[in-house]
């Protein structure tokens, strides 16, 4: 495992979080301060409704990714540094996907949802980028994951 690779992952991940919280000071002067007339108003409930049917979906697809392309089938015969380079690849593809339930939630407030519901979209964001960290008890638990799988199939790598 390569630290330094994961430095730079757990330095994204900070990043991520540190941008989505940025919403929340910059939305609360909007709102207070600036009294920014909002674009669609008049439907301020459908919007609200459906930034948060948009934020489960983006949820649902970070469950199936993170279910099926970590352990895709053929990651068996890779060697640790190129499982690692998958792995470092689908976490910044994910985190950036639970982000981006934040930034719907930054956006739907310009267009008319509560202060309220756009601060809990970008709670649910940085929650989710939360369970998505790259900590290295989890990356250490996926190479024993792979070492096992690899002792099943019969390849051993001394990777």
């Amino acid at each position: 495992m390569d630290d330094k690779k994961l430095k730079n992952l757990q330095l994204i991940g900070f990043v991520f979080i540190i941008s989505v919280l940025a919403y929340i000071p910059i939305m609360f002067f909007v709102d207070k301060f600036l009294h920014f007339s909002k674009a669609f108003l008049d439907k301020q409930t459908e919007i609200e409704r459906y930034s948060f049917y948009v934020s489960a979906f983006l949820i649902l697809l970070i469950i199936a990714l993170k279910r099926f392309i970590y352990f895709p089938a053929k990651i068996v015969y890779k060697t640790e540094s190129e499982a690692f380079d998958l792995w470092y690849k689908m976490d910044v593809i994910l985190m950036s996907i639970g982000e981006s339930i934040g930034t719907i939630g930054f956006l739907v407030f310009f267009f008319g949802a509560s202060y309220f519901r756009a601060v809990l979209l970008v709670i649910i964001s940085v929650l989710v980028i939360a369970t998505l960290f790259p900590f290295k008890m989890r990356y250490q638990m996926r190479f024993d994951q792979l070492k096992e799988m690899k002792r099943e199939k019969g390849i051993y790598d001394e990777t």
